[in-house]
């Protein structure tokens, strides 16, 4: 199976900086491809959320870079893929509390990481970011749960993050797998998108994408539709689209 992917990433209108961190890889064989997407938003009410979420994307790409440098298709286990990762996740968590020691801050990001290996998912996820699947017979589906607590604060209840990178050495993760099918369309994205997603916006994805429009433009034009329709928080979104073997098109590549 074939697939193309792209993701955008703005600040929004409103905040002065830009506190989450996207990208997609793309790694093709003749025997198959292997996709990793991942997203992080810096946590609200902490200080340095950019830096803790750009720390934690970067070593997702690192990851990947080190894996497709051994990685044979035709011979590695998904599921061993899938256990690496989460070793992997376990040692940035840790790194990132050793780093925040060490800068004298104290931040946090969330993390949901979508490994496709051939014609499977695997998803990895910490915190509030989303990843959905969108499939025009299936409708819009939330793969991943929010990770949050709601607690009464000065008088009203509000919603609270309770797991996320950098909390604790104590981390935990929600993971899930699923078989992929042709014309799937993934879409993982910080929570400045999912405020104002609708259904309808990820049917005009999946057809956009099934005719052929850039990957890397429709994701920039998904962020500008956030932002026209009021969202004021930073925003980020990544696309993965499964191809029909009838579609021609080849990959969009990676793009922070």
């Amino acid at each position: 199976m074939k697939y193309i992917g792209g993701c955008h990433t703005d600040r929004g209108g409103f905040r002065p900086d830009n506190e989450d961190a996207i990208l997609l890889r793309t790694h093709r064989q003749e025997k198959g491809s292997f996709v990793l997407g991942a997203v992080c938003d810096g946590i609200g009410g902490l200080e340095s959320g950019e830096l803790a979420s750009r720390f934690v994307a970067d070593s997702v790409g690192a990851w990947f870079d080190t894996i497709t440098s051994w990685l044979d298709l035709s011979r590695n286990e998904p599921a061993l893929l899938f256990s690496h990762l989460q070793d992997g996740a376990e040692t940035w968590n840790t790194e990132l509390i050793d780093y925040m020691l060490h800068e004298g801050i104290r931040s946090g990001t969330t993390m949901s990481v979508i490994m496709i290996v051939c014609a499977h998912a695997y998803i990895l996820h910490v915190g509030d970011s989303r990843i959905y699947r969108y499939n025009p017979e299936k409708g819009l589906c939330q793969l991943t749960t929010d990770a949050s607590v709601t607690k009464m604060s000065n008088g009203r209840m509000r919603s609270f993050l309770d797991n996320f990178m950098g909390k604790s050495e104590e981390l935990w993760f929600q993971l899930w797998d699923t078989p992929v099918e042709a014309g799937d369309l993934f879409l993982y994205c910080s929570d400045g998108f999912y405020h104002t997603l609708h259904e309808e916006d990820a049917a005009y994805y999946h057809s956009s994408l099934a005719d052929g429009k850039d990957p890397d433009v429709l994701c920039a034009e998904a962020v500008q539709t956030a932002i026209s329709r009021g969202e004021q928080d930073n925003i980020s979104v990544g696309m993965i689209y499964a191809q029909p073997k009838r579609s021609g098109a080849a990959f969009s590549f990676f793009r922070k």
